[in-house]
């Protein structure tokens, strides 16, 4: 629309100066066309950028009427034998690491300051309603801290980025955030059910007469706090102090973490296995001794168990002070397992003695030891002292049937007796007693034998005793770990 009016004003002009040069008319045309291009330049400047220039202008005012005439080294109060109270908070974002052979614990943290700065406060109304500015940390007061306890660089709020906001009212906050290493006394007695707490100490460069640290809460903030799969945090807390260093005071905050590690991983893959292992060492005695891999079983669960050891080990501090419960368990179970390659070798070589030692026709015995009724009857009345009753003699060798030579000839000679030594119905009674006791007596020595023999067994014994072992030291270091 403009531009239209732009090119009517300019085609009457050219015409005004050849049709109408004397004429009225022409002068107030050409007073409408200066008008038409004064309306036109204005209408290019917009009201927003007007008001922007008004601001920007306002802005750069405050930040030279606020930020250059104070000192930024010197506390903003307006009477400075009095401390200045910083409000300290700590915001948690997650646990990165935490390292058990360095005792070293890495933290994802943001630190809020609040402060009233006294000196630097402002009417909004004057600069066109700004109420809030966001220096750089340099440009201004900011409270200089350090940790005392890191393991990297101690003034960790170094750089210039960190977000700063002064109100209008005085009141300023400084976010400073970075990955706070720490040095932790890390206990590890009773790993892998053991608990930590790490302390990390911040202090102000300035004396505590001049800046006061005010934990508010006296908790970590935890709202944003991102879960660990090795450690759970259990509770935090903060808490303020002057401690004196030289004679001089400094204000400190000390945040206390306490963290309880998750055990499931280790008991999986290490522990039960090394206690699965360790158990059926004891079977190496119940093998057949004629197998030859009694000692070949036994010396592989020993270097598995050694495996185990030497991988726990890597995990762990490399001192003596807090000696770990688990490593003293895996080294019992090694010297253990020891014995028991030990036991089995030299019960191994015993056995191969006595095989050399004893003749042939011996061992070929060895092999029937179980009790024959029809020989020991047959050698209980050789001596002529019970003489068997009538019929008894049938029935009593068809308790083996597999000795037929010896009870055709015990037939025969219980016939002969029978007719010499049988005189009355008193002594058939008699015998039939003294008969059947005989056999009762055989019958439960047989059982005791039995059971005796087991006892004498020395791969029993061993068996027995390397089980009962493994046991008393599992319950110990269990109840010890579990129940701290």
């Amino acid at each position: 629309m403009y531009s239209l009016l732009f090119r009517l004003c300019f085609f009457l002009n050219s015409k005004q100066e050849a049709y109408m040069r004397e004429s009225i008319a022409a002068v107030q045309v050409a007073r409408m066309c200066v008008a038409l291009k004064l309306v036109f330049y204005i209408g290019l400047i917009s009201p927003s950028s007007l008001i922007l220039a008004s601001t920007y202008n306002d802005s750069v005012r405050l930040y030279a009427d606020i930020l250059k005439p104070f000192d930024k080294r010197i506390q903003p109060v307006r009477n400075q034998s009095e401390p200045i109270t910083v409000y300290f908070q700590m915001f948690l974002i997650n646990i990165l690491n935490i390292d058990e052979v360095t005792q070293r614990v890495d933290l994802n943290a943001w630190i809020n300051f609040s402060w009233v700065d006294e000196l630097r406060t402002w009417n909004p109304s004057d600069y066109d309603g700004i109420s809030a500015i966001h220096p750089l940390p340099l440009d201004t007061w900011r409270p200089r801290t350090l940790v005392i306890n890191s393991v990297a660089k101690r003034d960790v709020f170094g750089d210039d980025y960190s977000p700063l906001y002064i109100l209008s009212d005085g009141r300023s906050q400084w976010l400073p955030g970075t990955i706070f290493s720490i040095s932790c006394d890390i206990d590890i007695r009773y790993y892998p059910f053991d608990s930590q707490t790490c302390s990390m100490s911040i202090m102000t460069h300035d004396l505590a007469t001049d800046i006061k640290l005010y934990p508010d809460p006296s908790t970590v903030m935890t709202g944003n706090f991102k879960r660990n799969g090795e450690w759970d945090l259990v509770s935090t807390r903060i808490t303020a102090s002057s401690p004196l260093f030289t004679d001089v005071a400094f204000s400190i905050v000390e945040i206390n973490i306490v963290l309880k590690r998750k055990p499931v991983f280790f008991v999986v893959n290490i522990l039960v296995p090394t206690m699965f292992i360790s158990a059926i060492s004891s079977i190496v005695f119940i093998l057949p001794e004629d197998s030859g891999e009694r000692a070949s079983f036994a010396i592989t669960v020993l270097l598995s168990l050694s495996v185990f050891l030497s991988t726990v080990s890597s995990q762990l501090p490399q001192n003596s002070e807090n000696f770990p419960i688990i490593i003293s368990y895996l080294f019992s179970l090694l010297v253990l397992n020891g014995t028991t390659v030990f036991a089995a070798v030299v019960h191994m070589q015993c056995r191969q003695k006595k095989k050399e030692s004893t003749p042939d026709s011996a061992r070929n015995d060895s092999h029937h030891d179980g009790p024959v009724v029809c020989a020991r009857l047959k050698g209980h009345f050789q001596d002529g002292s019970v003489s068997p009753a009538w019929g008894s003699g049938e029935q009593q060798l068809a308790v083996n049937p597999g000795e037929v030579n010896v009870g055709q000839s015990f037939i025969k000679q219980d016939t002969e007796q029978r007719k010499t030594s049988l005189n009355s119905d008193d002594d058939v009674a008699l015998t039939r007693e003294t008969t059947t006791g005989h056999f009762k007596q055989v019958n439960d020595s047989h059982g005791n034998s039995i059971v005796m023999a087991y006892l004498k067994n020395s791969n029993v014994l061993l068996f027995v005793f390397i089980n009962t072992a493994w046991l008393i030291l599992t319950s110990y270091f269990l109840v010890e770990l579990i129940y701290q």
